[in-house]
C-alpha cells in the first residue's frame, strides 16, 4: 500500500470479481475498526462477471450466465447490473464516517467523487473532453429515472433500468454530445456502515453494449432495441481518446484531485 498524502493508496491489480468482493469487504472492515484510514484501492478484473446491486430483484440476469462462463456476484452496494471484464477500471474510495468527506446527506456527498472524476479525465484529456465530460445534476438524474417508471411494460426501459450504466444518477460524470444527449462515463455506488462509509466508481475503457445485454435476462426478439439504447446512453473513455495506455496518469491525476478535496474539507 502506497501512502499518497492523506490517503493510502492501493496500487492497481486484476482479480476475478469474487476476489475483488473480498478485498473490498476486507477495505471496509478494516477501515471501519480504525486499523486503516482513507484508503483508494484501484483494481480491475480477469474474466467476464455479471455485477448485481445487493437489492437487485432475482432473475434480472440471464439463467445461463456461468454455464456461459460469466461469473454472477453481488456487490455491497446498491444499484444495478454492471458489466466486469478487462475493459473495466474500478475504484474503492474508502473512508471513516467521521471524515469531511464522508459526509451526512447520501446524495450531495457524491459531489466530491464525481468532481474528481472529471477533473482528472479533464487533466489527461485536456481540451479532447472538457466540454463534453460533465456531472449529472440532481434533477436531471431524477427525470432520467423516472422515464422507465413512465413505461412499466416496455422492455427497452426496463432493460435499462436493469444495467447499472443505464441510468444517470447525481453527480456521475456523463459525457454530454454536440446535441446535448447526457451518456454515462463513471458510475457511483455508495455503501454506509457504522464507521465507514464507501464509494465505488467503474468506467469503461471499452464498452460493449452486445455483451452488456446479453448477460439481462431479456426476450430475444427485444435484443437489438436494447443494444441500440444502451449504445446511446453508455460512454467509454475511448471517446475521450483514451486507452489504457493512460491508466497509471489517470489514475495519478484522480489521486492528485482527491487528495486536494480531502485537504479542502478538513480546512472548511
Amino acid at each position: 500500500m502506497v501512502r499518497e498524502g492523506a490517503w493510502s493508496v492501493v496500487p492497481f491489480g486484476r482479480r476475478t470479481a469474487a476476489e475483488n468482493l473480498a478485498e473490498t469487504e476486507r477495505l471496509v472492515e478494516a477501515v471501519a475498526a480504525g486499523t486503516a484510514g482513507p484508503t483508494l484501492r484501484w483494481y480491475g478484473y480477469t474474466g467476464r462477471a455479471a455485477i448485481t446491486g445487493v437489492g437487485q430483484a432475482p432473475g434480472t440476469v440471464a439463467t445461463d450466465l456461468e454455464a456461459r462462463g460469466i461469473d454472477v456476484v453481488r456487490r455491497l452496494s446498491g444499484g444495478a447490473t454492471v458489466l466486469a471484464d478487462a475493459e473495466m477500471l474500478a475504484l474503492d474510495a474508502c473512508l471513516p464516517a467521521a471524515s469531511p468527506l464522508a459526509g451526512t446527506d447520501v446524495v450531495e456527498a457524491y459531489r466530491w467523487f464525481g468532481e474528481a472524476w472529471r477533473t482528472a479525465i479533464v487533466a489527461v484529456t485536456g481540451e479532447v473532453a472538457r466540454t463534453a465530460i460533465r456531472l449529472v445534476p440532481v434533477e436531471e438524474a431524477r427525470r432520467d429515472r423516472s422515464l422507465a417508471r413512465e413505461a412499466p411494460n416496455d422492455p427497452v426501459p426496463l432493460a435499462r433500468e436493469a444495467t447499472c450504466f443505464g441510468f444517470l444518477s447525481p453527480y456521475e460524470v456523463a459525457w454530454q454530445a454536440a446535441d446535448g444527449t447526457a451518456r454515462k462515463l463513471v458510475g457511483f455506488s455508495q455503501v454506509r456502515r457504522r464507521g465507514v462509509v464507501l464509494f465505488q466508481a467503474g468506467v469503461h475503457w471499452r464498452f460493449d453494449a452486445e455483451v452488456m445485454t446479453s448477460l439481462l435476462a431479456i426476450d430475444g426478439s427485444d435484443r437489438a432495441a436494447v443494444v441500440a439504447d444502451l449504445k446511446g446512453r453508455i460512454a467509454d473513455l475511448a471517446e475521450a481518446g483514451l486507452d489504457m495506455a493512460a491508466q497509471d496518469d489517470l489514475i495519478t491525476a484522480f489521486v492528485t484531485a482527491a487528495t486536494r478535496a480531502l485537504g479542502e474539507a478538513r480546512g472548511a
